[in-house]
């Protein structure tokens, strides 16, 4: 028995080291991405979808920090204030603070409030509110890109897994902004996989097409947006910050 334990543990630090020369491999040799087309153009125009203030930094931090580094035009649009606790003034302030950390321009990020889309566990926001309200506003900027959460939501907070059904029925209602516009997805995970940090680097680059690297600045910078979001920072965010995967990588999927 004491044999067995001692050969898993020899397996996991060689996997856990392996996994690190792989994540370094794959930022310094292959640009931190795989198979993304919207990486490999020019200018876009790209719209990152939320439910909250901190979800930018928590989930999506990969994929924004890789756009406004290759010089793509970065909109952030965040259909709540987060005021579930009555704090949607302080957490919008932080929202603005965190996206300037993660290189959104003020003009480019839109907090929405609106009684039908509330920061709630328990509602689920509807289709035909989220496709109003986000109707204009992305034909204004006719987005060449739209980003958001897939129907897990990630978290799994109600909230989330709204986002992806509504801006799917207002890119499939023919509006001619959005005849070119691509919609992806951020994979759902699970709890394990989603807490592994490091250690899910060579298994999501071998098991998804689509796949974000961050190198080792860009966690600082994740790290760093997130403690602007000051009022959020129990510990149990903190240890999420810590060891999250979605720090470091992000698997997509094409919706649309």
């Amino acid at each position: 028995m004491v044999d067995l334990v001692s050969a898993l543990v020899w397996l996991l630090k060689i996997y856990a080291i392996s996994s690190v020369l792989f994540y370094l491999g794959v930022v310094y040799l292959r640009s931190g991405w795989k198979t993304v087309d919207f990486l490999e153009k020019g200018s876009l125009k790209a719209v990152i979808v939320t439910a909250h203030p901190d979800d930018e930094c928590m989930f999506f931090t990969p994929t924004l920090l890789h756009l406004v580094q290759r010089g793509h035009c970065v909109h952030l649009v965040c259909l709540s204030t987060g005021n579930y606790y009555s704090q949607g003034a302080v957490r919008t302030r932080e929202l603005f603070k965190s996206c300037g950390l993660l290189g959104i321009p003020p003009e480019k990020v839109k907090i929405v409030d609106n009684r039908a889309l509330p920061d709630h566990p328990e509602i689920k926001w509807k289709e035909e509110d989220i496709e109003q309200e986000l109707g204009p506003l992305l034909a204004s900027i006719k987005p060449d890109l739209i980003i958001t959460f897939d129907e897990g939501g990630v978290s799994g907070h109600i909230n989330h897994r709204a986002l992806l059904p509504g801006i799917r029925k207002l890119l499939r209602g023919g509006r001619k902004a959005f005849e070119n516009t691509k919609l992806y997805s951020l994979q759902t995970t699970g709890t394990v996989r989603g807490l592994l940090s490091v250690l899910d680097v060579p298994y999501s680059w071998w098991s998804c097409d689509t796949v974000i690297v961050s190198p080792p600045g860009g966690v600082v910078k994740a790290w760093r947006a997130m403690a602007a979001h000051y009022s959020q920072l129990m510990w149990f965010r903190v240890l999420f910050s810590m060891f999250t995967r979605y720090n470091l990588v992000n698997t997509l999927d094409v919706v649309h």
